[in-house]
């Protein structure tokens, strides 16, 4: 489960990644606010992505007819079906830590390595602080320069740094060289007004949170490279707020490359935005250059517009849940010969295959029939008419010789649909699913030490069938009031039975291995007996039982008629 939830997850954040890197894109000829915008939502849709599936209603998508929850209508996972599958051996067993505890164990290395730099960041900053001189008149410049705003900044400086730079997430704080007592006005403007720009479009707080994004998501690459953009981006805005406000391209540029030379053995810190560092300082001094680049700073529409691509994205892409559907036919595969007739009163269930290729049914009800043979379980069809539960019904089938499980099922849907004109379709729809985990192995449910020939369905009857001589026990569940045995069985098949006792969809997690016998027992006369087979299983097998809102394979019957 896991496994499924990070999965996701990484598909989620791979496609927002995807359509803000697109975005970018697309917008290269527009200016560098824009594009820094675009990145900085992306980072926010990262965020909120898991925060918003956590809690909205879920969007069910299915991916494709394929299995679903073990229940394939393979070989080797339906043992009702041909021959019996192989027991598995004790080797077979998971040992050691589970997988999701590596996951999580690996993950939260990486995100605490990640972590590293921006805190020693912050330490550095708070070091600086305590190390810096004022400078009188570079702070009423800069005060100057965000006359109207609601953010305010101290300029001071530090015989440590080398270049201007802005530092600080809440009260951010401008830093300049111990020299920049001796700079022109007009190399003070420029520096002081490319600074300012940062404090007034909160670029180290942006980058802080959008740093921390990276720790969470250290593996995925397309999340660095929007990291690598976004600080990009933002030199790129704050170098067209110089351009457009003082109109000095040749000479700003000139003080770029002069402070990059001083800058080159600078240590940079993630959460440090300095003036002449954000990589591309080519493209940085080319684009400032460019008489043609646009320069406008981002708009209230824009910014609107922004806003509303974020609410899309996450509204689009936080609740979408892919399931695989129920396993559908291949090719429309028939019996050799078939009947189908209406059982005597009072006739026993009863599903078998025989060696020499005949299949037999008796009072079978029509839901337990489409549910065995379009793999799906108990209580998921859906439309289906009163009849279809009460009334039963007896098979008589004879397949080819060799015809395989995924063969017999195809076999008995091809049956269905012509005897009972029956025409459905495999949706997906949200319920709530019990979940049963493994809390600890008990002996009761083990490996499978072998079994006889199987019957058609995992459920067998509850009397037994003459046998001539030892034999092993068939193949699949014995149900009886209280007591259910199961020998040779895998946990989709005990998912599928226990959906008829308890009456709603179970999924069992993380699976111990691929076959195995069990046995546990239940007052079925107590006041409530689906608590008491719960707890049964808790007790006696190790599952645990969670209720959660999962997307549910069903089928939905859109016509249908009794047969001639």
């Amino acid at each position: 489960m896991l496994e499924e939830t990070v999965a996701l997850s990484l598909l989620k954040v791979t496609l927002a990644a995807a359509l803000g890197l697109l975005g970018v894109r697309v917008s290269n000829r527009a200016a560098a606010s824009v594009r820094h915008a675009i990145l900085a939502v992306t980072f926010a849709a990262f965020a909120a992505i898991p925060i918003v599936a956590s809690i909205a209603p879920r969007h069910v998508v299915m991916l494709a007819h394929d299995s679903w929850l073990g229940l394939d209508p393979s070989p080797n996972a339906a043992p009702g079906l041909g021959k019996a599958a192989a027991p598995a051996g004790p080797d077979q067993i998971s040992s050691g830590p589970k997988r999701s505890t590596l996951i999580v164990a690996i993950w939260a290395i990486g995100t605490t390595l990640c972590l590293l730099p921006p805190f020693g960041a912050l330490l550095q900053t708070r070091r600086l602080r305590r190390g810096r001189r004022a400078m009188p008149r570079a702070g009423c410049m800069a005060r100057a320069r965000l006359s109207g705003r609601r953010r305010s900044v101290r300029v001071l400086c530090h015989a440590e740094v080398s270049g201007p730079m802005t530092c600080g997430v809440l009260r951010p704080i401008i830093l300049l060289p111990e020299d920049a007592r001796s700079w022109s006005r007009e190399d003070l403007d420029r520096a002081l007004t490319h600074e300012v720009a940062h404090v007034a479009r909160a670029d180290v707080l942006v980058h802080a949170f959008a740093r921390c994004l990276c720790a969470v998501y250290w593996f995925h690459p397309l999340v660095w490279i929007c990291w690598r953009r976004l600080r990009q981006e933002a030199e790129r805005a704050c170098d067209d707020v110089v351009v457009e406000t003082l109109d000095e391209p040749v000479a700003y540029a000139e003080q770029l490359l002069a402070l990059a030379r001083r800058q080159q053995f600078q240590p940079l810190s993630p959460s440090v935005t300095t003036m002449a560092g954000g990589g591309e300082l080519a493209a940085r001094i080319h684009a400032i250059l460019d008489g043609d680049q646009p320069r406008q700073r981002l708009g209230g529409r824009r910014a609107v517009a922004l806003a509303a691509m974020l609410i899309a994205a996450v509204a689009g892409l936080a609740p979408l849940m892919p399931v695989r559907a129920a396993a559908g036919p291949a090719l429309a595969l028939s019996f050799v010969s078939a009947s189908v007739r209406r059982s005597p009163a009072n006739q026993p269930l009863s599903m078998e295959t025989q060696p020499d290729g005949r299949v037999l049914i008796t009072g079978a009800s029509l839901n337990r029939l489409l549910r065995l043979a379009h793999g799906v379980q108990d209580h998921a069809t859906v439309d289906a008419p009163a009849w279809a539960s009460t009334d039963r019904f007896d098979i008589t089938a004879m397949a080819a010789a060799g015809s395989s499980p995924a063969d017999l099922l195809a076999m008995l849907r091809t049956l269905l649909a012509k005897q009972f004109a029956l025409r459905a379709e495999h949706k997906v729809q949200e319920r709530w699913v019990l979940v049963l985990k493994r809390r600890e192995l008990h002996g009761q449910l083990r490996p499978s030490s072998g079994c006889g020939s199987p019957a058609l369905s995992t459920i067998s009857p509850s009397h037994p069938s003459e046998r001539s001589g030892p034999a092993r026990p068939p193949c699949g569940f014995r149900v009886g009031p209280g007591r259910l045995e199961g020998t040779g069985v895998s946990f989709g098949a005990l998912a599928a039975t226990l959906s008829t006792q308890l009456g709603r969809p179970v999924v069992v997690d993380e699976p111990v291995f691929e076959r195995f016998d069990l046995l546990v027992s239940w007052n079925a006369a107590a006041a409530d007996p689906v608590a008491a087979l719960i707890d049964a299983l808790d007790r006696q097998l190790g599952l645990t039982a969670t209720s959660e809102r999962r997307g549910v394979p069903v089928l939905v019957i859109r016509s249908i008629r009794p047969p001639a």
